[in-house]
């Protein structure tokens, strides 16, 4: 019994992974034409975004509000708009800017739904972006 298991597994496993493999190399390609290429799954993806947070009226709404929206972003960005070059510090008139970023992919964070804050209120939404 435990040799014709043997043989099965030597004979079906290296197609059967080799086939995975190219499937998944084939997902990749696919994801980074989308998001080069702004394909219809990006684009779909980009204004079903757009579309709940304008009916949310997420402008103006706090940052609780948009993950309670459009769920946990890919990947945030908090940083000072404006700084000083020479000592990397923020300028007196800087604002601290939040974004969050929605990837269609999340391995390929490109064409992403952006949601811009500051002072934890909600001010821009931008699609496709980089």
């Amino acid at each position: 019994m435990a040799n014709n298991f043997k043989q099965v597994l030597l004979v079906y496993f290296p197609p059967v992974a080799a086939l995975c493999f190219c499937l998944i190399i084939v997902y990749f390609c696919y994801a980074a034409w989308e998001c080069t290429n702004t394909g219809p799954y990006v684009t779909r993806y980009n204004q079903r975004l757009m579309a709940l947070a304008t009916e949310n009226n997420l402008r103006g709404k706090t940052e609780s509000e948009v993950e309670k929206v459009l769920g946990e972003p890919t990947f945030v960005w908090r940083r000072w708009n404006k700084w000083r070059m020479d000592t990397g510090e923020p300028t007196s008139d800087a604002e601290f800017i939040v974004t969050y970023n929605y990837a269609p992919f999340r391995f390929f964070p490109s064409k992403v739904f952006q949601v811009r804050m500051k002072d934890d209120k909600v001010y821009g939404l931008e699609m496709f972006d980089d």
